[in-house]
């Protein structure tokens, strides 16, 4: 398992490329809520989508970040907002949400994969690889340490 990071400056990408489109960042699904009215955390976020497709990424961000406060438990607008995080290299940012992420998923192989990520571009190299051992564990055993 070690054998992978041998040789490694730190800046080469070992884990899944981040994506390079907006197209790429978020899912294809469509969040529908049922009911007559559309609540304004919806909007928010369909805004803060469609303003990320089309490349306005600090706008979306900035969306992103009134949507949580609106309604702080959208695990998937949450993950939406750290991959473009990601995608910018605000590694730091990114950290703080995926750390959310995981805080109320543990076992999500996803979002320790993308800490683990995040971490190592951050030179955070003994953070990183307990994060990928976590995987290997997870992914390995079915546990969830």
């Amino acid at each position: 398992m070690f054998g992978c990071f041998i040789g490694l400056s730190g800046h080469e990408s070992f884990s899944q490329p981040i994506p390079v489109t907006p197209h790429n960042l978020l899912p294809e699904q469509n969040i529908e809520v049922v009911g007559k009215q559309l609540p304004q955390w919806k909007t928010v976020w369909d805004k803060a989508r469609k303003n990320a497709l089309q490349g306005d990424f600090e706008d979306a961000l900035r969306l992103y970040s009134a949507l949580l406060v609106m309604k702080s438990n959208l695990e998937e607008a949450r993950w939406e907002k750290a991959r473009l995080l990601m995608h910018l290299k605000r590694w730091d940012e990114a950290a703080e949400s995926l750390e959310l992420l995981i805080g109320s998923e543990p076992g999500s192989d996803l979002y320790v994969s993308s800490l683990g990520k995040v971490m190592w571009e951050l030179e955070q190299y003994e953070r990183a690889v307990d994060l990928f051992e976590k995987i290997y564990l997870i992914l390995s055993t079915g546990t969830i340490f």
